[in-house]
């Protein structure tokens, strides 16, 4: 028996998924995060250790590769907990942290305070040199005016150093200089450049991204080592990686050089996920959302399209890295509800997290949660929450729900159960139309395919409300994102700023500068120990209109461009963007500026086994009871509500609403008029009756 493991550490429970490489099945696994998030990896671990009847050195020796997601990269920056970084640029651009975007999240709030950048102004020192936008030196760099900030920023007891001058993209000797004095002066400080980090153009985006990297790097470092260290002290012997924001791993040892690209790390699994068992129902037209016990993901993809982004942020700052387009709310099963002095009911994004936890919890949550309040309309049965495992107290989330919101809002207690849950799902409904309707896309031609232990409560109501007629749950749901690790390919990508026009386009420039990315690409495969027949590449290029500000990613079929491919280039390049904003412009030249090249490597994917069917779509031996659930759908009352075992259920067997299915980690809400078909993987299929 050996096994692959992959675990993704969220804001409230670390997730575990094991794929055993014999019997080819799935088993998923929960418990909650820890202060030190290498305790609840091990903890998690734990659990899946007793359920195979081993201890933990038994599994971990048993198991050859493990992929890992974690937040600790997205947490160090929100938490303002990185490095104590200094910045070198170029005289008279020591301000560029502070300027920012010149803009205001928004525009018409004049309360908004101005934001604070990431790092003091004073840290931000500047040194004498310039190149020009052509590559040429204008102002040869003084080695005096280096020495002179890193001395500075050894009085101060700097931990880290970032180095981003203008036009380093175009030409990186100053860049690639000044970290060779920096390294030579103190061999044992961190250093980042933007040629290396992100070599692509918009001077904000990139100082942004190459301070987070230098800012992450110790962090990152110390993190690995422990993970690694804990790993091989409790009996593992294989290869581990970590998941990045590009939707696939790396070898630690890359992350350690890049760190920035763990960022967004474990959201970014999802939405290949979500399209994996929307293909396994015959469609390409998919919205993946993932409900934890803290935040809410959304992604869209259209026709098997993966959407990729450059605008992502992490709190209000931009990276400019490419990573796997997701919208996160603060909406999870720990979102905690209040009322405000108007009388209105609010539902996050402050969450109670994993400690103190919903109110349920009795470990002195004092504040209501979207948890409390399902449990108080009968949907969570208190006694099989994580399957047993967790004891929680059902009449502390009656208590602090009519406290907090039934005597505000002078109602009964179920009622104000019944608003916190409409208000959560109106949130999470924002944010689907978010990614699709605003974005000229019908979400009534797509799928939802529900992943997070919270979502499959609320997903028959969100998909109703939409107009969506198709909702698919895998049996993994809880621990959607840590399957999709299970199912990646070692992956990374380079991009590089190449501006040219679809009419007067520069092929010599921009084949040199595909080559140039294609090398590093494969470098990366070869450095990860991929064989050359494991390796594929992918090549992508951002356009726009003229005079936009911002761009669209357009595959290219080839590694090179050659006149024959701009007609076809620019027809692709138009019908994305129709697909995007429900527009376009064929008579319009196109500006091409940055060209990314990928790089894959092949690793084993997941085998699902398929089901033999049921002799009949009665689920009856299924059936465990009844218990009483609130229904809005039934005029606002509680009603008998059939409760199934989703260990038990088989394919073919339906279920018709109002009905509630109980699964180890999660549990789904079928609601009246609406019916629940178990396919042949196991998934449940959730749709309207009529």
């Amino acid at each position: 028996m050996s096994f692959r493991m992959a675990m993704d550490i969220g804001g409230t429970f670390t997730d575990l998924a094991v794929f055993d490489e014999e019997t080819k099945d799935v088993e998923s696994f929960k418990s909650f995060s820890t202060a030190k998030l290498v305790d609840g990896v091990i903890e998690c671990a734990w659990v899946a250790a007793r359920f195979y009847g081993m201890d933990l050195k038994e599994l971990l020796t048993r198991t050859n590769r493990i992929m890992h997601g974690s937040t600790i990269a997205t947490n160090t920056v929100i938490q303002r907990k990185g490095a104590n970084t200094g910045l070198i640029t170029t005289m008279g651009h020591g301000s560029i942290l502070y300027r920012g975007e010149a803009m205001k999240e928004d525009a018409f709030n004049h309360k908004i305070l101005y934001p604070r950048p990431l790092i003091p102004q004073y840290l931000c020192q500047e040194i004498e040199e310039r190149i020009n936008s052509e590559g040429e030196v204008e102002v040869p760099l003084r080695e005096d005016s280096v020495l002179a900030a890193v001395h500075q920023f050894k009085k101060w007891k700097i931990e880290a150093i970032a180095v981003c001058l203008l036009w380093s993209i175009i030409n990186d000797q100053h860049e690639q200089r000044v970290k060779e004095i920096i390294k030579k002066e103190w061999s044992e400080i961190f250093v980042s450049i933007s040629s290396e980090v992100q070599p692509t153009i918009r001077e904000y985006q990139r100082t942004c991204c190459v301070v987070l990297d230098a800012m992450l790097k110790p962090v990152t470092m110390s993190y690995m080592r422990e993970f690694d260290e804990t790993l091989r002290e409790n009996g593992f012997k294989g290869e581990w990686f970590f998941v990045t924001s590009a939707g696939g791993v790396v070898d630690p040892s890359e992350l350690q050089s890049r760190p920035v690209n763990a960022l967004y790390s474990g959201p970014s699994m999802g939405p290949s996920t979500g399209l994996l068992f929307a293909e396994q129902e015959g469609v390409k037209s998919v919205i993946t959302v993932d409900m934890g016990g803290t935040s809410f993901d959304v992604s869209a993809i259209a026709d098997g399209v993966i959407p990729v982004t450059k605008s992502a942020r992490v709190g209000s700052f931009p990276t400019g890295m490419t990573s796997i387009e997701v919208l996160t709310l603060g909406a999870g099963g720990g979102s905690i509800a209040r009322v405000d002095t108007g009388g209105l009911l609010h539902v996050g994004p402050q969450s109670a997290g994993a400690q103190p936890g919903p109110a349920c919890y009795a470990k002195g949550g004092d504040m209501p949660t979207v948890t409390d309040a399902n449990i108080v309309l009968g949907y969570i049965n208190p006694e099989y929450y994580l399957g047993g495992e967790v004891k929680i107290n059902a009449k502390l989330s009656l208590q602090v729900i009519k406290e907090k919101i039934a005597k505000p809002l002078e109602c009964a207690s179920a009622e104000a159960a019944a608003g916190i849950h409409q208000v959560v799902n109106e949130n999470m409904i924002g944010g689907i139309l978010e990614m699709t309707v605003r974005r000229g896309i019908d979400p009534r031609e797509f799928v939802i395919v529900v992943g997070g232990g919270a979502a499959s409560i609320h997903a028959a109501r969100i998909a109703k409300e939409l107009g969506v007629l198709k909702i698919i749950i895998p049996k993994a749901a809880p621990v959607l994102c840590a399957l999709g690790m299970l199912n990646s390919d070692i992956t990374s990508s380079f991009s590089i700023s190449k501006f040219t026009q679809s009419n007067r386009f520069d092929f010599e420039a921009v084949n040199d500068s595909l080559a140039e990315i294609e090398e590093k690409t494969k470098n990366f495969l070869a450095k990860s120990k991929i064989s050359a027949k494991d390796m594929r590449f992918k090549y992508y290029v951002a356009g726009r209109y003229p005079r936009q500000a911002t761009e669209l990613e357009v595959p290219l079929t080839k590694s090179r461009v050659t006149p024959e491919m701009i007609p076809q280039l620019k027809k692709n390049f138009d019908a994305i963007y129709e697909r995007r904003y429900g527009v376009a412009d064929p008579t319009s030249s196109i500006e091409f500026i940055d060209w990314r090249a990928v790089g894959i490597g092949c690793l084993p994917g997941l085998t699902f086994k398929k089901q033999q069917a049921s002799k009949g779509k009665d689920p009856s031996n299924a059936f465990k009871g009844r218990r009483s659930a609130y229904f809005i759908e039934e005029k606002g009352a509680f009603i008998e509500t059939p409760v199934y075992d989703g260990n038990k259920l088989a394919c073919g067997m339906e279920i018709k609403g109002p009905a509630i299915v109980e699964d180890t980690l999660t549990t789904t809400l079928v609601i009246p008029d609406y019916r629940l078909k178990i396919n042949e993987f196991h998934s449940y299929v959730m749709e309207p009756t009529a």
